[in-house]
């Protein structure tokens, strides 16, 4: 590898292991991966009348594992006789976390706006609570359950636009059931994250990365043979290749760091700033329409974040 691809991986990297060590409670790192996965819905929405689902799915990850695999080459040399030995949880992870979570996830946005992706999204956090609970027995402080339940309550009210009689009219499409799908596949991933081969971080990241890209072949294989198109018009190249460097690299890196250090309760009760992130998003880049109640909702999401983060007496 030359000079300077060698500096700029080095340069990447410092910036990531900084990042961590300077957030030492780990909360400021799953914020700042929220902040970037609220980007994904936005870029994915934006190009899903023009690049197919599971194509966007497939280059997105093939893709960010050619970037990790760059950077994460000396670790996954010395790495590799583990992820081997432990290859089944390396494709449990990759499959539910990324290429499971992404393609339901895209093929969501094909049918429903990325605020309505992003709201469904605000289950995450229960998910992870629930599935916690029943993988490693580990349950909730009083304090969190409140703080997730106003989180929630806020999801709900953006849902229904603050007309809570819509709660007996509210219908779910084919897509939203994808979505849900997605997420509780994800929410399994955060929770099974513990039991991870113990690997550089690096390594897995790109192990996993490089295996999502491998089961999403038959899935992109398959759209194609059904006459999906092939040819994009360059945004939907510049989308992709934002969504494997921001929200997949630098996303997954920063959220797995988070879990480490607080645990997958505290981290997951963070994804409920989502769709408060995502909705702002929405609103500016691709111009959905903001509400009133979209500024109640992610005011109760976020009071729910602050309650459910407060530390008890020690």
């Amino acid at each position: 590898m030359n000079q300077p691809a060698q500096r700029f991986r080095s340069f990447l990297w410092r910036c990531l292991n900084g990042l961590e060590s300077r957030a030492g409670d780990g909360l400021l790192l799953a914020l700042a991966a929220v902040l970037l996965w609220s980007g994904n819905f936005i870029a994915a929405k934006a190009v899903a009348d023009t690049v197919p689902a599971m194509a966007l799915a497939f280059w997105r990850w093939s893709f960010a594992a050619l970037i990790a695999i760059l950077f994460a080459w000396r670790h996954l040399r010395q790495d590799w006789p583990v992820l081997v030995r432990h290859w089944r949880m390396v494709t449990l992870l990759a499959f539910l976390g990324n290429a499971c979570y992404s393609a339901l996830i895209y093929v969501g946005l094909q049918t429903t706006s990325a605020i309505t992706v992003m709201l469904e999204n605000a289950i995450l956090p229960a998910a992870i609570a629930v599935l916690c609970y029943l993988v490693h027995g580990e349950r909730m402080r009083p304090v969190q359950i409140w703080g997730l339940g106003f989180s929630l309550a806020g999801a709900v009210w953006i849902i229904v636009r603050g007309d809570l009689d819509q709660l007996t009219a509210l219908t779910l499409a084919r897509g939203d059931f994808l979505v849900i799908g997605g997420v509780v596949a994800y929410a399994a991933y955060t929770v099974l994250l513990s039991r991870a081969p113990p690997v550089h971080s690096a390594s897995l990241i790109a192990a996993t990365f490089a295996a999502a890209a491998v089961l999403l072949v038959p899935f992109f294989l398959g759209e194609l043979i059904l006459g999906a198109p092939t040819h994009w018009p360059v945004e939907g190249w510049l989308a992709i290749v934002y969504i494997a460097v921001f929200p997949s690299l630098v996303c997954f890196s920063l959220f797995n760091a988070a879990i480490r250090k607080i645990g997958a309760n505290r981290a997951g009760i963070m994804l409920s700033f989502l769709p408060v992130a995502g909705a702002g998003l929405a609103f500016v880049l691709l111009g959905e329409r903001l509400t009133g109640a979209h500024m109640v909702g992610g005011t109760l999401v976020l009071g729910g974040v602050l309650l459910a983060q407060r530390r008890t007496g020690r």
